[in-house]
């Protein structure tokens, strides 16, 4: 009799379990629960930032296992952005999004989160793309996906030096969701419009070329070519460019921003598109700390008549 009900026990708990694991589901996808488990452990990791090797190890374990998984996809991104690894960030986002597409997965808040890794990269204009289409979808969202939608487009025109815009977007964070971190971003604008000189829109016209080591050699970001040059070389004062993407053209040049650790790069005042021709009137590095050996070069220029 005692081991009959030793054995009855022994099955309560194995079913027991089994069913504590059976619980165990994914919001969006039909997942093994032990993945499942090993992405939710790896997100609370992230969360209290108390380990996150390990979490980018869960992460990268249950990818190699299931390499479409949303979930982890989506948090794996995040970590590298979390990191400054943002050409990473955007990659593993990017292969977020295709799942998120392709399988019909309801969840906008990626759109965000790539418009905010886009953001941290430099890359403005593709930042403001996915933060507007995230804004468009907000009919469908929580109220913290909302919040942080908000909150990232604040940044995005504080950093493009559009206050009004930015002021738009946190005054809605704070009247529709109490948000507790747009009155900081608020103040910064406010800061940010009282140093600005209120005089007339200068004429003066700024792109960014690229980025390359002060040492020269191969170029990790360049947007134009100079005229019958050497790829490699930096512009000079009257050489002829041509562009070789779209560039936003500033109204300013760009300005380092101790207060917010970035650069302001001014309005936009038009776009270079590819073959456009352009005469360099000056050549700026803004990399604001001589210890780097990265150059980030920006142009002063003027357009010249299509050959």
């Amino acid at each position: 009799m005692k081991k009959f009900i030793l054995k009855l026990i022994l099955l309560f708990l194995v079913d027991s379990a089994l069913c504590a694991v059976e619980q165990v589901r994914d919001p969006y996808q039909d997942v093994a629960p032990e993945l499942v488990k090993k992405v939710d452990l790896a997100k609370q990791k992230q969360i209290d930032r108390t380990d996150l090797k390990q979490a980018e190890s869960l992460l990268t374990d249950v990818l190699k296992q299931k390499p479409d998984y949303y979930r982890a996809l989506y948090n794996l991104g995040q970590l590298y952005d979390s990191e400054g690894d943002y050409e990473k960030a955007i990659q593993t986002l990017k292969k977020a999004e295709a799942v998120r597409y392709g399988e019909n997965i309801q969840d906008n808040s990626i759109l965000t989160s790539l418009g905010w890794a886009y953001l941290n990269a430099g890359n403005v204009d593709k930042a403001e793309d996915y933060l507007k289409k995230a804004y468009a979808t907000r009919a469908e969202n929580t109220a913290s996906t909302n919040n942080r939608i908000l909150y990232n487009l604040g940044w995005l025109y504080l950093k493009k030096g559009q206050p009004e815009e930015a002021r738009k977007y946190l005054t809605e964070a704070i009247d529709k969701f109490q948000s507790v971190d747009a009155p900081n971003i608020l103040k910064l604008v406010n800061d940010y419009e009282q140093r600005q000189d209120k005089s007339e829109p200068s004429e003066e016209r700024w792109a960014v070329y690229g980025e390359q080591a002060k040492a020269g050699g191969n170029w990790t970001e360049r947007h134009f070519n100079v005229q019958a040059g050497n790829k490699t070389s930096v512009p000079k004062p009257n050489d002829t460019v041509i562009g070789i993407d779209k560039v936003t053209v500033r109204s300013r040049a760009p300005v380092w921003d101790s207060e917010i650790q970035d650069y302001i790069v001014g309005p936009e005042a038009g776009y270079i598109k590819p073959g456009d021709r352009v005469r360099v009137l000056q050549v700026l590095d803004a990399n604001p700390n001589p210890t780097d050996p990265n150059a980030y070069y920006f142009i002063r220029l003027s357009r010249l008549p299509k050959e």
